[in-house]
């Protein structure tokens, strides 16, 4: 038991991890996961909530550059700018209350942090607004 304001997130995707989440923290904080594995957690964190009789915390979502793997380029997501859109939508709909991208693949691989901060910049400009428009 704790007392306090500074929310906590606890990560994992086990069973055991989940419970965790549902039982003692604040939220969920899930990291690489296909979007179909991560709405199936979602709903489970919320189930095993709602049986401890505690409140539905956040779902923050962990997303590291270049996952899925694929053969098509670009970051956070594969793909030009409507494919990010699209794989932007398919995690948005999974139930997740935020998303985290997290270069620290990239940084492992000495890309530049330039760089790194160059697609976000790109990635901001050219696919949430086509995200935005997927409605």
């Amino acid at each position: 038991d704790r007392e306090g304001t500074i929310p906590i997130l606890v990560g994992g995707t086990s069973g055991r991890a989940l419970r965790r989440a549902a039982t003692r923290g604040d939220g969920w904080h899930p990291i690489l996961m296909l979007p179909d594995d991560l709405r199936a957690g979602v709903e489970r964190y919320h189930a095993l909530c709602d049986e401890a009789g505690r409140p539905r915390g956040k779902v923050v979502y962990r997303h590291l550059a270049g996952y899925p793997p694929s053969e098509l380029t670009g970051w956070p997501f594969p793909g030009n700018a409507e494919q990010q859109a699209t794989a932007l939508r398919e995690y948005a709909q999974t139930g997740i209350d935020e998303i985290v991208f997290d270069a620290t693949v990239l940084s492992e691989a000495a890309v530049d942090a330039s760089d790194v901060v160059a697609e976000l910049e790109t990635f901001v400009s050219n696919t949430l607004p086509i995200f935005r428009d997927l409605d």
